[in-house]
């Protein structure tokens, strides 16, 4: 799913019991089958609104003002997915909606580094480090490790 067709619109979302005459405005970005929606913190008259364009209706400038911010949201969901595509990451929902608010996901975690830590130590040993400073590293990933199932299987 690399490469995969993916979609972008606005909508509203209607609070329950909503009696307004105002809504929420949401982004909902569809890919890969599943689909997101991240709140644009717009709100717009229903009346007022081109369900087909997705857009404000009118030329006041309250409504052109609408219609440049959600083109720059979406623009920026462009932006994402190009940066997903030119680094050959999946492209999913989850994926832009995480780009488009910033949110970076580390792929580094304890017992790799640790494991690694414990590699680059094993080549110094007798040089540097004792075969015992190797060992109690090797207990510490151990514990480490087996701590960390435990944790995830509750």
């Amino acid at each position: 799913m690399k490469n995969s067709r993916f979609g972008v619109q606005f909508v509203f979302r209607k609070p329950k019991g909503a009696t307004r005459s105002v809504l929420p405005i949401y982004l909902r970005i569809s890919a890969g089958g599943q689909r997101t929606e991240v709140s644009t913190r717009r709100s717009w008259q229903p009346v007022r609104w081109d369900a087909t364009t997705g857009r404000a209706m009118g030329t006041r400038e309250d409504a052109r003002t609408l219609n440049a911010y959600l083109s720059a949201l979406q623009t920026r969901v462009y932006d994402v997915y190009l940066q997903l595509v030119n680094a050959h990451q999946d492209v999913t929902a989850e994926a832009l909606k995480d780009g488009l608010s910033g949110v970076k996901k580390s792929g580094r975690t304890l017992i790799p580094i640790f494991q690694r830590h414990n590699e680059q130590l094993a080549k110094l040993v007798g040089a540097e480090f004792a075969q015992a400073t190797l060992a109690r590293y090797e207990d510490i990933r151990r514990t480490t490790l087996v701590s960390t199932n435990w944790i995830m299987s509750l």
